[in-house]
C-alpha cells in the first residue's frame, strides 16, 4: 500500500512554525520547549545553546532567569541555558 501525502515538507514546516508562534502567546517568559523543526520560529524564542545575549534587549527574560546559566560578560550580557539532544535536528527553545 502506498501512502500519498498531500502536503510538502515546506508546507509542514510553515504549519509547524505557525503552531509554535501561536503557542508563544500562551507561554510565559523563560518557558522551554523541545522543537524538532529545521526552520526556527520568526520571533519570541531563542535557542538554548548557551549563547550570551543582551540584558537590555531581552530584559524580561533576564529578569526571569538572571545569571542562572552564566553571567555573560558580567555587565551587558547573560547566558542562555545549554541544552542539547543526541537526536539530530532537535532543539530546545526558550521563550523571550
Amino acid at each position: 500500500m502506498t501512502v500519498t501525502h498531500s502536503r510538502s515538507i515546506s508546507d509542514l514546516a510553515s504549519a509547524t512554525i505557525a503552531s509554535v508562534d501561536s503557542l508563544s502567546n500562551s507561554m510565559p517568559t523563560s518557558a522551554i520547549i523541545l522543537y524538532a523543526g529545521n526552520a526556527f520560529p520568526a520571533s519570541g524564542w531563542l535557542q538554548c545553546n548557551g549563547q550570551a545575549v543582551s540584558r537590555t534587549t531581552y530584559a524580561t527574560l533576564f529578569a526571569s532567569i538572571g545569571t542562572t546559566y552564566g553571567a555573560g560578560d558580567g555587565s551587558t550580557t547573560f547566558a542562555l541555558p545549554t541544552l542539547a539532544d543526541a537526536v539530530t535536528d532537535v532543539h530546545y527553545l526558550i521563550r523571550i
